[in-house]
Formats: C-alpha cells, structure tokens, sequence
C-alpha cells in the first residue's frame, strides 16, 4: 500500500483533522473533517503551504516546530490559530509524524494530526488513528468491522513509521542539517505539479532572496525574475528542463525588496525507480560580487586596451613623425642644395660677365649689351628665388594678406600670358588661351592670381619640350571660375602626384636636371586657398600634366 492509498484509507476510518505534506511542508491530501472544518475546497488546499493560511503571530512557532520535527524526527503539540474560508480563526493543536516516502527525493513526507481546541472530547478521544496505535487487539469496545478496519490501519501505521537502522537515520540527520546549514540556496521543485512549483527552500534561500518560505513555496521560482524575462540563459535553462537534464545557468534575479543579485542556479534532475522525473533540486549561489569583479577586471582590461591603442597610436604618431622629420630635413637638405645651385648659377653668371665688362675694354657695344642683358636676367632670378622664399615665410605664418577687389579673370590671365611671354629666348612655347567669356568679374587679389598662373605657366614651360603648347582654358559657371593649365610634357609619376604640391618637393626625372626651388606649386596652392579655392593636378607620363584651379566669383570672409 503506498502513501496514497494508505491515506485514503485512514480517511475513511476516522473523522480526525489529518493532513499528508511534503517536507516542506505543501498539502498533499487532506481528510473529509479538515476541508468540513476549514471550510476551503479541496483544490484550493492542495499544493498549498499552510503558512499562508496560519495566523501571521503564531507562523514562527509552527515553523520552529517543524523545524524540529525534520533535524530531530519527533515532534511536541504545537498550539496555533487557522483561518477559515469564511474569514474566522479556528484555535488548533497539531502533532506531526515522519514517514517513509518514495515519492520525495528526501525520502520523507510528514503526517499532521490537528485537533480544535474546544473539541471538550479531545482528552478522552485524542483520535481514532491514535486509539488504533493504542488500543490492545482484544478492546470489546470497538466492533468487529471495526476492529478489522484498526487492525489495517494499525498495520500500514506502523509499516510507515518503524524504526529505520541508527546509521541511515542519522544520515537523514545530518542531511538535514546540512541543508539547512548550507551557505547556498537550496530548493526543491515538484516536477509532478502543474508549473513546477517550489515545494522547499532553506533558510540560506530565505535570506539571499529576502522571501520567507511560506510566500515562495507553492510558486513558480520565475517570480525571482520580475520583468527580466528577456535574459539569454532563461532559454538554456528551459530547453535543458524540457529535456530533464541537468544545467548550470547565472541568471538576474531580483530579492524582495527589488534588489538585483547575479545567481548561479545549478539544477538536477530527481527521478524514480521508473526513471521518470519527479523533481528537481536546485542550489542557487549569490556571485554578485563576483560579477562586478569580473565586470570591473573587464572595465579595466577594456581601459588598459584603450590605453595600448593610444599608446600604439602615439607610437605610430612618434614613428610617422619622426619619418616626417627625416623627410624634412631630406627635403631641407635638398632644398639647401637646391637653392644653392640656384643661387650659385645666376651669382656666378653675374660676377663673371661683370668682371669681363670691368677687365676688358676692348668689348664691342654689341657683346656689352649681351651681358648685361644676361646680368639683369640672373639678377631677377635671384630677386624672384628671394621672393618665393619670403612669400612661403609670410604664408606660413598668416602674415599674407590679399588685397581684394574685383577684376575681369580674363584681362588678369591675359596680363599673366603677356608677362609669361616678355622673355621671348626663354619662353619658346606658345600658350594658347580658350574662353567662351569676353568678362568675368572675379574678387580676387589681383597680383597674387598671376604670381599663380606664373607658376603654373613655368612649371609646364620646365617640363614641355621647346615649341610643345601650353593651353589655358578658362571657363566659369554660376559662382565659380575654373581655370585650367595644361601641357604635353614628360608627365608626373603617381609616386609624386601626392607630393607636388609640399614645400621643397621637386619631381625628379633620370637623366634630367630640371632647375626649381620646390616653392613655386606650394604657393600657388596657398595664395588659390586664400581666395577660398582650390587646385588639384592630373598627369600621364609621357601625355603632360593639367593643373585645375577652382575659385569662388566672390571671396567669403
């Protein structure tokens, strides 16, 4: 006879208040006299703690004594008051028995008898299971249905409470006890009941969580959630209960007082002899602190990560600019070397026709008027070279200054070809100018608009073959002016399309020797950067170059 039926049986030989619980203490049965007495339906006693229906003053006696009754396996009258479905307190009196239980995974359920205190027949008639346990088998006073039916009775009474051997009792003992010593929160669920609830907890789950065990026994433990139901591990946690298997999960759970605590649930799974599942046992660990540990080791990896990539980029910045340096100085090097031969060439020039004209009085007029012609040419080579310098010098330092107003872009780029062409030994390439526009009015610094185009025209003069064209084109739309250079010379390699436009950069061509300071495109750039403009450079080599310059018809402070 299992539990159930045995039950079932002593129900119906006596009008006594019995109740089956689990060990923690959710009705499992009830007898007739208890829902009579208590006046609550059968479906809302079961599975019910009795705690929620016990008067709240009294709860902590009937705990301590239940308490009592699982570490010591005996049991003292407990006095408490019971609220009825019609609202009233009834005055009860309760003893409990353990007994053997292979539906439980501790292997204990617990029997409660309760009797109403103004029961006055109470001393006499403690209650037919104990007169069964009591009585001698020959008492006259019970008739022979009866007797047979205590004699039933007393044996499945006695089968559910003999003596088990000292060394598994005082394994029961210390299992106990260690569960309600454990520093972890245990549970268990009962699997058997419809949503799983929780039918234990211990004392390290009351405190961890804040809830007494008379508020969470009964319920679902999602209540620990809250509104936090969209965490990744809740959708691990339920696949493996799907599949009964055990799984370990860290979850946000939530105490009472709305207190967010990181548990680490580790859940088994507890089955029969059948193998089916039964139950599942939990054990719940606050590694909140351990969270923010790791959070905080990982706020500061995460800070010591930054700090190397600001390290490797400062790194970078060091090695990038000590290359820029090394780049400088190779460019100032060359810039020195280059501005000497342009210096040394013209100066040289200068004093060596001059000494001739002051030695040699036997010079014609004809040859005296060459070399001074060839003196006053060095001389504004050497006067424009000083200019350039002095130019990038003020640019540089924000002390150039345009002195704007406005002017017709085709008279200043016709005056610039003018200029171009006045050294006619020189300049042997023809320019050739293209516009659809007789005026455009363009605000601009007029002098420093053909210092640009003379750069420009020189630059494509030094690197176009004698007699090649230059062609200028020059084109407007509503508010800008574009104004385009193009020759058919030896062209500009990628490698140094990027760099043209760097002070002291000088584009080098094998078996060349093309003259230049390297100042000349950087200026250009910034004077046409002053006005709010632009320049940009396309090239094919062998195919020449084209230089597009893009102004603005108004210059915006």
């Amino acid at each position: 006879m299992n539990n159930v039926e045995w039950f079932d049986f002593i129900s119906e030989v006596t009008d006594d208040i019995i109740t089956r619980h689990t060990l923690g203490g959710l009705f499992l049965q009830v007898s007739r006299k208890a829902i009579t007495s208590f006046g609550y339906p059968l479906e809302e006693i079961i599975s019910q703690s009795p705690y929620s229906f016990i008067h709240e003053d009294d709860i902590a006696v009937v705990k301590n004594n239940h308490t009592f009754l699982i570490n010591e396996r005996k049991s003292e009258w407990v006095k408490y008051r019971l609220k009825c479905k019609n609202g009233d307190y009834l005055s009860l009196q309760s003893y409990g028995k353990l007994i053997h239980s292979t539906l439980d995974p501790l292997g204990y359920e617990i029997i409660l008898y309760t009797k109403i205190l103004d029961d006055d027949d109470f001393e006499k008639n403690i209650g037919d299971v104990f007169q069964m346990t009591r009585m001698s088998g020959d008492d006259e006073t019970l008739s022979q249905k009866y007797k047979s039916q205590k004699k039933r009775a007393d044996k499945s009474f006695h089968h559910h409470t003999l003596p088990i051997p000292y060394n598994t009792e005082e394994e029961i003992r210390i299992l106990y006890r260690a569960i309600n010593s454990s520093t972890n929160g245990i549970t268990v669920a009962d699997c058997r009941q419809p949503d799983m609830p929780l039918m234990y907890v211990n004392p390290a789950f009351e405190v961890m969580t804040g809830y007494a065990i008379e508020e969470v026994v009964g319920k679902n433990c999602r209540f620990l959630q809250g509104k936090d139901t969209d965490q990744p591990s809740l959708e691990i946690l339920r696949r493996a209960m799907l599949m009964a298997e055990p799984v370990v999960v860290i979850l946000r759970n939530y105490k009472k007082d709305g207190t967010l605590f990181w548990n680490k649930l580790e859940l088994a799974p507890v089955r029969d002899s059948e193998g089916v599942l039964t139950h599942y046992i939990g054990i719940a660990s606050d590694i909140s602190s351990e969270v923010i540990s790791r959070n905080q080791i990982s706020e500061l990896n995460l800070m010591l990560a930054e700090t190397n990539d600001q390290l490797r980029i400062e790194r970078d910045r060091e090695r990038e600019y000590a290359k820029s340096l090394e780049k400088i100085n190779e460019l100032k090097d060359d810039f020195v070397s280059s501005v000497s031969h342009e210096f040394r060439t013209p100066l040289a020039s200068i004093i060596g026709f001059a000494q001739t004209l002051l030695k040699d009085n036997t010079i014609s007029e004809q040859l005296r008027e060459k070399f001074l012609h060839i003196i006053f040419n060095d001389g504004k080579r050497l006067a424009r070279i000083v200019e350039d310098m002095l130019d990038i010098a003020r640019i540089e330092s924000g002390k150039s200054t345009l002195f704007k107003e406005t002017h017709d872009i085709v008279a200043i780029v016709k005056d610039a070809m003018s200029a171009f062409t006045y050294d006619k030994e020189k300049n042997t390439n023809p320019l050739i100018f293209k516009t659809n526009s007789s005026i455009i009015a363009l605000e601009c610094d007029r002098d420093k608009i053909i210092q640009v185009l003379l750069n420009l025209l020189t630059n494509a003069q030094k690197f176009s073959p004698p007699d090649e064209e230059i062609i200028i084109t020059l084109a407007e739309e509503e508010e800008i002016v574009h104004i385009k250079i193009k020759d058919n010379g030896i062209g500009i390699h990628t490698d140094d399309i990027h760099h043209v436009f760097e002070k002291f950069y000088r584009v080098k061509h094998p078996g060349q020797e093309i003259r230049g300071t390297g100042l000349g495109l950087p200026i250009a750039k910034n004077l046409i950067e002053l006005h709010g403009g632009t320049i940009s450079v396309v090239s094919t080599i062998g195919h020449g170059s084209e230089f597009i310059v893009t102004l603005p018809k108004r210059v915006h402070e």
